[in-house]
């Protein structure tokens, strides 16, 4: 470590990172746009996640954004609660998973989160990539009912779109940004013998320093 350092230059504004763009035309086999593109964004945010997508005109083009965006969507417009097509939630209990899930993942642990919100006085909001049919249809019935009769939804159902590795990594970081709870395919097994201890423990993490105001 100590002779990386010691041959490595620092990256500063007062060269006004010529060094990120040589590196980048490089790494763009000489694309002067590109490389500029990726000097300014660290010149104006020093720490970046660059995230690469294809663009639907012939025009190279970035965006800085502040904060986190995710490419969440609702389930049901029905989760959607005012004018401007959003949920806003005070400090809600966020459920995420990582991979497509079923009914009994709502049986064994969405119900549970659903059942420590009510004790709390807390929205739930569930995140995930997929939803296989049979949850879907139960989402859709209990939803409709429960709106019918209280004009509001306990909780929110998402979707979450993880196409690549480095999306993936987005998700991790909006997970320990919000207080989430990430749920992996394993989880399930793990949950046989403790099931208690396992969500009293969320709860209680989520208490002390979750997030306090969530918008979807």
């Amino acid at each position: 470590t100590d002779r990386i350092l010691q041959s490595s230059t620092k990256i500063t504004k007062d060269n006004d990172y010529q060094e990120i763009y040589q590196l980048a035309m490089i790494a763009t086999n000489g694309d002067h746009i590109l490389s500029d593109i990726i000097r300014k964004i660290y010149k104006e945010t020093e720490n970046p996640n660059i995230e690469f997508s294809p663009s639907k005109t012939s025009i190279t083009s970035c965006e800085i954004i502040e904060g986190y965006r995710a490419n969440i969507t609702y389930l049901d417009s029905i989760f959607a609660e005012n004018d401007i097509g959003i949920c806003e939630i005070d400090n809600p209990l966020i459920i995420m998973f990582d991979h497509k899930i079923e009914k009994i993942h709502f049986d064994k642990i969405i119900s549970k989160i659903i059942e420590l919100g009510i004790s709390t006085n807390r929205r739930v909001v569930v995140i995930a990539p997929h939803y296989d049919n049979l949850l879907l249809n139960h989402i859709k019935q209990t939803a409709n009912i429960e709106f019918r009769s209280t004009g509001t939804s306990r909780t929110v159902y998402t979707r979450v779109g993880l196409f690549n590795n480095l999306q993936q990594l987005f998700y991790n970081d909006f997970c320990m940004l919000t207080g989430g709870m990430l749920i992996g395919e394993n989880t399930l097994f793990d949950l046989e013998n403790k099931e208690d201890d396992y969500f009293k423990y969320f709860i209680s993490v989520r208490e002390e320093g979750g997030n306090s105001e969530g918008g979807i």
